[in-house]
């Protein structure tokens, strides 16, 4: 932020113009200072799936859930104290460091697990269930054009359970992204694009560089295992 000094013409501005924005303190000093930048709303048509998705959740929370299920949703937030999203469990900061989810969010948390992986939503908590395992066993191979992974079917898993992959190169500055989820007993994968701005695929073999790739589980339940160990894989 920055101060002006007003001349014999300009007593008063105030107001945005382009990308600074004009004001006038309490105590009577003008200053400007840059725009924040707003983050699209949504910045794609992935974020606005997404934010449909949990719209239509909250709505089946009030209507479609009887009271009993969301009792049982809140014992279910409760169950996982110190479990961390990496864990597979529900630990969350929206009360803080150490705060835990309320039943309501481990709803949406558990189905956006779910629909993420291309499964069907839940209404029932998964209390007392146990959480599939991740993946192992992961290699990754550069077969022009494509990255070729492999893995072990998880050991612990529900009929019907699905992996996701996870992915990300930094000397593209790729972030860490979901590529696809797959049935876990498939067992192998040739991936062949990322996702850049607005969700437009673009093909790896246009982006050499170090890919990281890592995978978990996601059961029918609603639960999800920790994350698989991680495999490198240079595309050139």
């Amino acid at each position: 932020m920055a101060r002006i000094k007003h001349s014999g013409l300009i007593s008063d501005i105030r107001g945005s113009i382009d990308n600074l924005t004009f004001a006038i303190q309490k105590a009577g000093v003008s200053t400007v200072r840059q725009k924040a930048n707003v983050i699209a709303n949504p910045a794609s048509s992935a974020q606005a799936a997404v934010r449909c998705s949990i719209a239509s959740l909250a709505a089946k929370w009030m209507s479609t859930l009887t009271p009993a299920m969301r009792a049982l949703w809140n014992t279910y937030a409760l169950t996982k104290p110190g479990e961390g999203n990496q864990d597979g469990g529900i630990l969350t900061v929206i009360k803080g460091n150490g705060g835990i989810m309320s039943g309501f969010n481990a709803y949406l948390m558990a189905n956006q697990w779910l629909l993420t992986a291309n499964l069907a939503a839940i209404t029932t908590a998964p209390v007392g269930v146990v959480k599939p395992t991740p993946p192992t066993g992961l290699a990754a191979t550069w077969t022009t054009p494509n990255i070729v992974l492999s893995w072990d079917t998880p050991g612990t898993k529900k009929a019907g359970a699905k992996c996701r992959i996870w992915m990300n190169c930094h000397q593209q500055n790729i972030h860490r992204q979901l590529i696809y989820s797959i049935t876990a007993t498939e067992e192998t994968m040739d991936i062949g694009n990322v996702r850049g701005a607005n969700g437009i695929a673009i093909p790896l073999i246009d982006l050499p560089g170090e890919y990281i790739i890592q995978m978990d589980t996601i059961d029918t339940d609603g639960t999800k295992s920790g994350p698989s160990q991680t495999v490198q894989v240079i595309v050139t």
